[in-house]
C-alpha cells in the first residue's frame, strides 16, 4: 500500500482540518488508530508541523469530502501517472530573482525545523553556500531581521522527495554517531575501570553525588551486564501484551533478569525481563546472534532500534 509523504505530519493536518474518523486517517497514513488518538490528544507527535496533502497533490478536496460523509469509505492517495527525473545541467545553475530571495528564508526554515541537517545538505537542497547557511544558523546574517522562515518545497527550491531523503539520511547519520559514542564511552570506562551508573531522572543523580560527598552513601550496587539485544519489530500478543522482536547483539539475554531500555544512548525505562520466546516456545535465555521475542514487566512503549540490556544487580556493603 502506498503511503503519503511525511505520514505523521499529514495525520496532524487531517486531524486539525477535516471531520475524518481516526480509523480513516490511520489507514491512509499507515499508522495505528491509537497513535492517531494520541496525536489528537497532544501525547504523540508533539512539535511536528502539520503538512497539507492537498498542496502536495496527494489528496483532493473532493476525496476528503466524500470520505467525511461516509465513515466506512477509505481515503485514496492520488495516483501519479508519470514520474520523471530532471537531470542537472553541467555548469552554473540559473535561479530566478524571485527564488533567490526565498533561499535565505528556506535556509531559516530548514535550520529551525530540521537542525540535524548538515550545512552541506542544506546547500544542496536550496542551492546556497556554506557561509550563508552558517550565518543564518548562528543568526549572524547581515539581513537577519528581514528573513522569514519558508518551506523550500513551497518555494520550489527542492522537491518533497529530495527533502525527505535528506532528512532520512541525517537521521541515519545521527543514529550511527550516537551508537559510536556509546561504544567509545563504554570501552573507555572499562579500560580505566570506571563504574558507570544509570539514573532515570536527574534528581537521583544529584542525590547520589550529594550522599557521596557527605559520606552517607548507601551500599554500592554492582551491576553485571549479561548482554544486549536490538529491537527489530514489535508484535502485539493478546495473552502477553506487546512483545519486542529482537536480535541478541552481544552476550545473552536471561529471563527474570533486570533490564533497561536504551533509546539513542538514553535510558528510558528500567525494570525486569518478564519472559523470552524463541520459535513460539518460552525459554530462559538466548545467546548472541539469535532472534527472540522479549516482554518487559510493566513496559510496552517499545520502539524499533531500542536496545534491551539484560543485567544482574548486587548490593555490596561499604566499609570505611
Amino acid at each position: 500500500m502506498n503511503l503519503p509523504l511525511m505520514p505523521k505530519a499529514t495525520a496532524v493536518w487531517l486531524i486539525e482540518n477535516t471531520a475524518l474518523t481516526f480509523k480513516q486517517i490511520a489507514d491512509f497514513c499507515g499508522l495505528h488508530e491509537l497513535e492517531i488518538k494520541g496525536i489528537a490528544d497532544g501525547d504523540v507527535a508533539v512539535g511536528i508541523k502539520a503538512y497539507n496533502p492537498i498542496l502536495s497533490n496527494q489528496l483532493t478536496r473532493d476525496e476528503i469530502e466524500a470520505s467525511s460523509k461516509d465513515p466506512n469509505r477509505p481515503l485514496k492517495l492520488v495516483e501519479k501517472n508519470m514520474e520523471f527525473e530532471v537531470k542537472k545541467m553541467v555548469g552554473t545553475k540559473y535561479t530566478p530573482i524571485s527564488q533567490r530571495e526565498d533561499k535565505p528564508n528556506a535556509i531559516a526554515w530548514l535550520t529551525k525545523n530540521y537542525p540535524i541537517l548538515t550545512d552541506a545538505q542544506i546547500c544542496k537542497l536550496v542551492g546556497s553556500t556554506k557561509n550563508t547557511v552558517d550565518a543564518i544558523r548562528n543568526r549572524k546574517h547581515w539581513n537577519m531581521s528581514n528573513i522569514a522562515a519558508k518551506d523550500p518545497v513551497m518555494a520550489s527550491l527542492c522537491t518533497q522527495t529530495e527533502l525527505q531523503a535528506a532528512i532520512d539520511k541525517a537521521k541515519r547519520r545521527q543514529e550511527r554517531e550516537a551508537k559510536k559514542k556509546a561504544r567509545e564511552a563504554k570501552k573507555l570506562a572499562e579500560e580505566q575501570k570506571i563504574d558507570i551508573k544509570y539514573f532515570n531522572i536527574i534528581y537521583e543523580a544529584i542525590e547520589h553525588v550529594e550522599k557521596s560527598l557527605s559520606g552517607l552513601l548507601e551500599p554500592d550496587v554492582k551491576e553485571t551486564v549479561l548482554g544486549s539485544a536490538e529491537i527489530q519489530k514489535i508484535f502485539k500478543v493478546s495473552t502477553a501484551g506487546k512483545i519486542a522482536g529482537s536480535k541478541v547483539i552481544s552476550g545473552e539475554i536471561k529471563s527474570k533478569s533486570k533490564a533497561r531500555i536504551i533509546r539513542d544512548g538514553v535510558v528510558v525505562y528500567s525494570g525486569e525481563i518478564l519472559s523470552i520466546f524463541r520459535e513460539k516456545n518460552q525459554v530462559k535465555e538466548v545467546g548472541t546472534g539469535l532472534e527472540c521475542g522479549i516482554s518487559v514487566k510493566d513496559f510496552i512503549d517499545f520502539k524499533e532500534k531500542d536496545v534491551i540490556e539484560s543485567y544482574l544487580s548486587e548490593e555490596i556493603r561499604r566499609s570505611i
